[in-house]
């Protein structure tokens, strides 16, 4: 029996639980006057999760803000939360964020996956809806959808090459450290590292996002194929972020199927490291014969 103020049940928490289970309650109540057929009834059903903190693991990467391209980094990782004797292991993604934008990638979280809510895997279904007299109205759900999807805004994003790049499975030290390689190409971007980490019991996840990128940056926007005889207008972008005071030249070249109009070089001159400034300029590729053309910049 309950009171108006409830009522309260002990239940012991067996390890079948799992991550957790949903608790349905079922009350009943006699009927409010002599004329109504049938008792009262309500349903309530609430989701009662365990902690998931005995069976996660911490993952810290220790990654710099900021990484130059064109080498090999070696990307610190630490793992507390671990058993003495017990093996542990740790994968690490590092992919390019435009890449991860055009599918709406979510950085992969198995604490939520296998800790996390479940959804109510029944139905319920009786004849008291048509048995008691309620004289009110059927209850309608309000409920929402796309909250945790992000805005897909790449413009931001410029990139010269793609990475993706993958550990695979990496055995963790005693202290639960490990040190992954990172062979970085000629890439100016962001990275998204996804890191997942695992022992027999316990699971853990971490996220970074460092820059890379040179102190200078230049980038030539070309068509994406010409026809003989064709022309097109190409830009040279150069953009300052560190890079040291001074004249820098810059000069394009082409050769095989393409040519580009002459002279193709000019100067851009950095006054002050720590402002960041940027130059374009135009110039005209010309395509000569069926085959593929290569352009460059020095």
């Amino acid at each position: 029996s309950a009171s108006a103020e409830g009522a309260t049940v002990e239940l012991p928490i067996p390890a079948e639980w799992g991550p957790g289970v949903y608790i349905a309650a079922t009350a009943f109540r006699a009927a409010d006057r002599a004329a109504q057929r049938g008792p009262g009834r309500a349903i309530g059903v609430a989701w009662v999760g365990l902690d998931p903190a005995p069976r996660t693991l911490t993952v810290t990467l220790n990654a710099p803000s900021e990484w130059k391209p064109r080498q090999t980094v070696e990307l610190p990782v630490t793992v507390t939360g671990i058993e003495a004797g017990q093996a542990t292991w740790l994968t690490v993604a590092a992919v390019d964020e435009g890449i991860l934008q055009l599918t709406d990638f979510n950085t992969p979280d198995p604490v939520h996956y296998f800790l996390g809510k479940r959804r109510l895997g029944m139905q319920l279904l009786d004849l008291y809806g048509k048995l008691i007299e309620t004289g009110g109205q059927a209850g309608q759900f309000k409920v929402g959808g796309d909250a945790d999807s992000r805005q897909l805004d790449g413009s931001g994003v410029r990139t010269v090459k793609t990475l993706a790049l993958f550990s695979g499975p990496v055995a963790l030290d005693a202290s639960g450290q490990a040190k992954i390689p990172l062979a970085l190409p000629d890439f100016n971007g962001q990275l998204r590292l996804m890191a997942v980490a695992w022992d027999r019991n316990r699971l853990g996840r971490a996220e970074a996002a460092p820059l890379v990128r040179d102190p200078l940056v230049a980038r030539v926007y070309l068509p994406r194929f010409l026809a003989p005889e064709d022309e097109s207008h190409i830009t040279v972008t150069v953009q300052n972020l560190n890079a040291p005071p001074g004249a820098y030249s810059i000069r394009l070249s082409a050769d095989g199927a393409v040519a580009v109009s002459e002279p193709a070089a000019f100067t851009f001159k950095v006054s002050d490291s720590a402002v960041q400034n940027h130059e374009s300029r135009t110039f005209t590729l010309r395509g000569l014969r069926p085959g593929v053309g290569q352009v460059r910049l020095h």
